[in-house]
């Protein structure tokens, strides 16, 4: 299913992992919080300075997430972007 952010969000995508513990437990992806760094898979029209394909560091508490055909996604506005990784120079 393809979408499309609207206004000053980008939509990120969750990858789905277990943890597993030292002693091998798994505890399964929705037992544990979101992950702070996911993949921008679409950018709103107002968005700028933030690409499809970055990877952002992002504010939980201004989040919403939803899960369509088994892939998570997280609709994150831009004042809860806190910052783009970079590659090392």
């Amino acid at each position: 299913m393809a979408f499309n952010a609207t206004s000053n969000n980008v939509i990120v995508r969750i990858e789905h992992k277990d943890k597993t513990t030292e002693s091998g437990l798994v505890i399964p992806q929705g037992a544990v919080p979101l992950p702070d760094i996911a993949e921008v898979i679409s950018v709103g029209p107002d968005v700028t300075g933030i690409n499809v394909g970055d990877n952002i560091v992002f504010k939980h508490a201004l989040a919403y997430a939803v899960e369509i055909e088994g892939e998570k996604y997280v609709n994150v506005p831009t004042e809860g972007v806190l910052a783009i990784l970079c590659e090392d120079n």
